[in-house]
């Protein structure tokens, strides 16, 4: 496996391996969240976890823009790859994105541990603990 990790480009975010064990997904502001962004990105962290076991931090932009469809479908199905991680904690950065990250969860639970945090540093040091 190769120890450099380019950053991963999507129409929605940039997906970077960042230490041996985690994938940092960065949303792009003014962006919309649709089906095919949404696979494209998780494609693209399985990509960039390479086959390894990582944890994942996801950093939501301030605004999030999405089509219904994409809030009503399970986005981890069971036994896929993009499912298989340590853990996952989003920083969700406001009170909308809260309500909305906790109730998507909230009819499709995350398959691993999980977080929902309001900043970068709290979601990185629940992380940190797994």
């Amino acid at each position: 496996m190769s120890t450099e990790h380019k950053p991963i480009h999507t129409v929605i975010a940039t997906v970077h391996r960042t230490a041996p064990d985690l994938v940092e997904v960065r949303c792009h502001e003014e962006a919309t969240w649709t089906m095919a962004a949404i696979g494209e990105l998780m494609q693209a962290r399985a990509t960039a976890a390479q086959g390894v076991p990582v944890k994942i931090l996801v950093v939501l932009p301030e605004v999030v823009d999405f089509e219904m469809n994409a809030m009503l479908t399970e986005h981890y199905p069971e036994g896929t790859d993009q499912a298989k991680c340590l853990a996952e904690a989003w920083a969700v950065r406001n009170d909308f994105n809260e309500k909305l990250a906790r109730l998507y969860f909230g009819y499709f639970p995350s398959p691993v541990p999980f977080s929902i945090s309001m900043t970068e540093q709290e979601a990185r040091a629940w992380l940190e603990q797994r």
